[in-house]
């Protein structure tokens, strides 16, 4: 009996380190608010995106176009590419396009709309947290990306 109620406190006790080391060994990021708007006199904006845990955070922007229809349905669409390195007017810029945020901080993102606002459009930017890869544009070595990797799922397998 001794022996199982040992087992049992045991049991207990490494399941409630992997629940909090879970909840404290990621990255977890957060954009402020949701809706941000143009005003007429402004042409960019700063928005920050937090990391609030305890790892870094590598994430990817991702620009998405909402078409609306009369009858109210939407579409998301991939703006358009830019071609042989000219910069279009009719397009959402935003910079950069992959962050690399430390634990407990914050990186800086800028969205600018250099074209006119004769008709309202509406855009939507995803921050999407993803583990990093070969030539993803984080500038990571080989070595590093399997390094952190390691650390990442080592900490996934505690949980």
């Amino acid at each position: 009996m001794l022996k199982r109620l040992n087992f049992i406190l045991i049991y207990s006790v490494l399941s409630l380190i992997s629940i909090t080391t879970s909840v404290y060994a990621s990255p977890s990021i957060g954009i402020g608010s949701m809706y941000d708007v143009f005003t007429p006199e402004t042409q960019s904006l700063t928005k920050r995106v937090y990391n609030t845990g305890t790892s870094t955070a590598f994430v990817r922007v991702e620009i998405l176009e909402i078409d609306a229809d009369p009858k109210m349905n939407q579409r998301e669409s991939a703006q358009k590419e830019i071609k042989e390195g000219s910069l279009t007017q009719e397009r959402l810029i935003v910079s950069p396009l992959r962050l690399i945020i430390p634990p407990s901080s914050f990186q800086s993102v800028r969205i600018l709309w250099p074209g006119d606002r004769e008709k309202e459009r509406y855009f939507r930017i995803r921050f999407t947290p993803v583990l990093p890869e070969e030539n993803d544009g984080f500038g990571m070595s080989k070595d590093e990306i399997t390094q952190y990797k390691k650390m990442h799922w080592m900490w996934e397998l505690m949980c």
